[in-house]
């Protein structure tokens, strides 16, 4: 019931799960981790800090009936589409499903207790999403340039959402 008091229970936090609004950059401070949700548009991962792990609502194309590349939210200019956009009529931004949320809160509670371990198929895709999203970024947003990209792509989200990096 007070802002001392939501600041209080985020720095008493194991980890918070956040959907990139309101205080959600507050834990960091503590380094307590954050799992964001949902983010949108996609050029807006905090890439910043090795606290956040991410989860993007996907860019569902009704014409084409799937899901669109990372290349292509870029390329065709996507990447800073908020969900309250004129394109409501061809794209669908689907938030991540409660299996994502569930097994990016595992994640973070292994990575919490020191229990995580990568394979190297993770490591794989982690890289090559780094350096795409990195790439786009500095190419389509430079005013967001990410010099050095320490945020993580949760592992099962991105491995069941591959598409994003093919």
């Amino acid at each position: 019931k007070s802002d001392l008091m939501n600041i209080y229970l985020l720095y008493k936090s194991m980890f918070v799960i956040s959907s990139i609004t309101g205080l959600d950059s507050v834990p960091a401070i503590f380094k307590i981790p954050v799992i964001e949700v949902g983010i949108v548009p996609f050029n807006l991962q905090r890439t910043y800090s090795n606290l956040y792990l991410s989860l993007f609502k996907n860019y569902f194309s009704k014409t084409l009936n799937r899901n669109l590349t990372m290349k292509e939210i870029f390329e065709n200019e996507l990447f800073d589409i908020d969900g309250n956009s004129f394109l409501d009529d061809e794209l669908n931004l689907v938030h991540p499903t409660e299996n994502d949320i569930k097994d990016a809160c595992e994640e973070m509670m292994m990575k919490i207790s020191k229990n995580y371990i990568q394979n190297n198929e993770n490591i794989n895709n982690q890289e090559k999403f780094k350096k795409m999203y990195s790439n786009y970024i500095d190419k389509y947003c430079p005013h967001r340039s990410v010099n050095l990209n320490k945020g993580s792509i949760g592992e099962s989200f991105l491995k069941r959402n591959k598409f994003l990096i093919s």
